[in-house]
């Protein structure tokens, strides 16, 4: 008869008593944390056991105009383009009253030596998995609402040229149409996180209660950021009766 117990969470070594204690721990931040933590291990082994050379999956990526590619040399040509500069010099002038002014020109620093990047990232002699959002937050992106943002922007020369003299004009949106566009996409968060909150509420299987909890959890991290927008465009706005502190649960 095996010794090993019947109730076993394999990604935290731990044992339960009762399959509902079990059931409960697959609910708990750390076990999907470790879940997490697991996944970038299996990635980091994957590239430490493959033949040749490494296969570090990265990009180059600009917070100020949410920028993203693979190649330096375009990534450098990005960054001497007329749109990067004015965002450079917006995001530099809001940022010289603030107390971390300096650590953040630190980050516009790495940003011109072309040393922030996306994905599966070597640091020292570790790696860590780096995505926009963790990026966005060292920068403080959200408290910047004024930089110009395009992913699409440049595809190649022939486009920056076209900037750069002054040929493309980004269509201006009037005040009333960005709070419309706001408040519609508040709507839809908030029917789309109601249904993965009663999704997650009927599933049974581990596996899939995890994942909808994990869905839950980002739903919840963009409908409070899309009312902190709404809040900073227009502080009248009631925010569909929501309190902020209720979607950090």
């Amino acid at each position: 008869m095996s010794d090993e117990p019947k109730f076993y969470c394999e990604t935290c070594k731990k044992s339960f008593a009762h399959n509902s204690a079990l059931m409960k721990h697959y609910k708990t931040a750390s076990h999907l944390q470790n879940e997490e933590n697991k996944k970038t291990e299996d990635k980091i082994l994957e590239i430490k056991t493959s033949k040749g050379k490494s296969k570090v999956q990265s990009s180059f990526y600009c917070p100020l105009c949410d920028y993203e590619i693979q190649s330096k040399d375009n990534f450098k040509k990005h960054l001497k383009t007329v749109i990067h500069n004015k965002n450079y010099d917006i995001y530099e002038e809001e940022i010289t009253k603030r107390d971390d002014y300096d650590e953040l020109q630190k980050l516009l620093s790495d940003l011109s030596e072309s040393k922030i990047k996306l994905g599966l990232v070597k640091d020292g002699n570790k790696y860590k998995e780096v995505s926009v959002e963790d990026i966005d937050d060292l920068f403080n992106i959200d408290e910047i609402p004024k930089l110009k943002k395009t992913k699409i922007y440049p595809t190649n020369i022939k486009h920056i040229k076209k900037e750069e003299s002054g040929i493309i004009e980004e269509k201006k949106k009037t005040k009333k149409e960005k709070l419309n566009e706001l408040i519609e996409s508040g709507k839809q968060q908030i029917k789309q996180m109601e249904k993965a909150q009663e999704k997650y509420l009927k599933t049974k299987n581990p596996e899939d209660m995890n994942y909808n909890l994990r869905r839950l959890v980002i739903l919840k991290k963009n409908l409070k950021t899309n009312l902190e927008k709404l809040e900073k465009f227009d502080p009248k706005f009631k925010k569909f009766g929501i309190k902020l502190e209720n979607l950090e649960k």
